[in-house]
Order: C-alpha cells, then structure tokens, then sequence
C-alpha cells in the first residue's frame, strides 16, 4: 500500500503541471512554433500523419485489450496486469485532459487564427489545452516501456507517442504548448499507474484462480522467455491498424 500516497501525489501532479505550463504563456513562441509546423505541409506527412491520427484511439483500446486477451488465453498474470496497467493510464490521461480543458478553455489555433492548415477536424473537440491524443499516447507509451524496460519497445513507443504529438500540430488542432501539456499528463499517468501494479495484481488474484505468477518478460516454458505481442487488424477508413507479434 505504500504505493498509494505516491500515486496521490502524481495524481496531484497531474493537474498542476498543465495548469501552471499554461499560466503565463509566451503566445508568440507558442504561435511561432504552431506556424512553422502546420506550415510544412506536403502530401507524405498528410498520408503518414493522417493515417497515424486515426489509429490513436483503436490503438489505445486494442493495446491492453491485446494484453488482456493474451493473457487469458496464456493463463499469464503479468500480461493482464499489463492491460490493465495501459488501460488505466490511458484513462486517467483522458480524464485529467477533460477536466483541465473545461478549466482553461483555450481556444484551438483554427479559431483564433487565420490562414491554418486544418486536417481531421473531426478528431477535435471544443477546446485545445491539454492534448487528449498526445497524453493518451504518452500515457501508453509511459506504461508499456516501464511494464517492458527493453531498448526496443521504449524507442517504438516513444517514437510513436511523439508522431501522435507533432501531428496534433501539423493537423492545425493544437499549439505546440498543448501538446506539452499532454506530455506531462500522459507521462504522469503512466507513471502512477506503473505504481499502483501491485494493486491490479491483487484485483486480477482476486478475480481469477491462482496460476504461476512470472515476472514481465519470462515465459513459462523455457525461462529466459521473450516478451510476446499478439496480432490485431483494426480496419480504419484510411486502412488498417496493425499490431505485430514481437519478441525480445
């Protein structure tokens, strides 16, 4: 339980880190910074980004679901906990950019602006400041690289979180200084979930039978054991969102 007050206190964090980043704003570097991304457009970024901006929310849905479901089949413990671990930073990112935003009330650039490059305005809401998307990226990001500290998963995830952050920019939906603050929503988050693991394991011992509980990362078969990803094809309107099998 020592956890527990840690988390409060991230908790805590979360609400403070994007308010006070938000206080006192440099509006020009804010602008500055917003113009000279959303100026570069060009048709790859617009497909690469596009894609990429659907896929956030399928992504962040299948990833613990993927876990989840792997780890019921496997009758593997750390896996579910791992679901479990993504799914709630996921959420309490979502949560905190949904209050902070009724708080501050920014307005997107698309509004207050002229002459913005605008793409996928049906992914944005009425307000700017958090980002929703990037924080619910970090937040995954920020939970799966502590769950799986390996080179490989953390520069895959992060790479991906900060595409889902800079496209925010590019699509015309969020200042520079928005997506920051969804940084530091989205990390916070995965972070007080990371220490509230312990809690979900015993949620999940007291759901379902007692197995042999391995840490993250062994297999039941030979010890030194790989982390494993399933397979999942989420059809989008632009494509497919596919999560691959990897093994470490």
């Amino acid at each position: 339980m020592r956890s527990l007050p840690r988390a409060s206190l991230v908790g805590l964090l979360l609400f403070l880190i994007p308010a006070v980043s938000h206080a006192q704003p440099d509006e020009s570097i804010d602008v500055r910074l917003f113009r000279s991304i959303n100026d570069s457009q060009s048709p790859f970024l617009d497909r690469v980004i596009g894609f990429n901006a659907a896929a956030v929310k399928p992504a962040v849905i299948a990833l613990p679901a993927g876990f989840f479901v792997y780890g019921l089949g496997a009758d593997d413990r750390p896996a579910r906990v791992t679901g479990y671990t993504i799914g709630a930073s996921s959420a309490m990112a979502l949560l905190v950019t949904l209050a902070v935003k009724e708080l501050i009330r920014r307005d997107r650039p698309y509004v207050r602006l002229s002459d913005v490059h605008v793409q996928h305005l049906e992914s944005a809401d009425a307000y700017s400041f958090p980002s929703g998307h990037t924080a619910v990226a970090f937040a995954a990001a920020t939970a799966l690289s502590l769950r799986y500290p390996r080179p490989a998963v953390i520069a895959a995830s992060y790479a991906w979180a900060v595409l889902v952050a800079y496209g925010r920019v590019y699509l015309g939906l969020h200042y520079p200084g928005d997506v920051l603050g969804g940084v530091a929503v989205g990390v916070a988050s995965g972070y007080a979930m990371h220490l509230l693991e312990g809690e979900f394991e015993r949620l999940d011992r007291s759901v379902f039978r007692e197995s042999q509980v391995l840490p993250a990362g062994e297999s039941r078969a030979g010890g030194s054991g790989t982390e494993k990803l399933s397979v999942f094809v989420i059809p989008l309107s632009g494509g497919a969102l596919v999560a691959c099998t990897v093994s470490f």
